[in-house]
């Protein structure tokens, strides 16, 4: 018996798609056109096209809203980590607050509270 050894295939040959002049893979396309890879490849796999995936991909991005906080902008997600941190809670809590429409005030109002008996307690 003859053993055969095939040529190792490159790394993701096969879901490259035509972009432009050249070929590249989802994840590199998202780059380029700046945006979610997680919501393009959803979509992709759901049949959608490439184009057609990258196009609501881009779309969902625009459609999340923007808070201020301390001069930078954050989304929800990102927004909550950062006052998590801040208060010393889990995101969960805080990124379930902002869902409900709360102020940032608001939702640091009790978490602050916690923190400063907790504070005065220890000493």
């Amino acid at each position: 018996m003859k053993l055969k050894f095939y040529k190792p295939r490159k790394k993701n040959e096969r879901h490259k798609h035509k972009w432009g002049s050249d070929w590249y893979s989802l994840k590199e396309i998202c780059k380029i056109e700046k945006c979610d890879y997680p919501t393009a490849k959803f979509y992709r796999q759901q049949g959608k096209g490439v184009r057609e995936s990258i196009r609501l991909s881009k779309a969902l991005l625009h459609r999340q809203r923007k808070y201020e906080y301390k001069g930078q902008t954050y989304n929800q997600s990102q927004l909550a980590k950062v006052l998590a941190d801040e208060v010393g809670i889990k995101s969960g809590g805080m990124r379930n607050r902002l869902k409900r429409g709360f102020t940032i005030e608001q939702c640091l109002v009790g978490f602050r509270k916690l923190k400063i008996k907790d504070a005065s307690e220890s000493n």
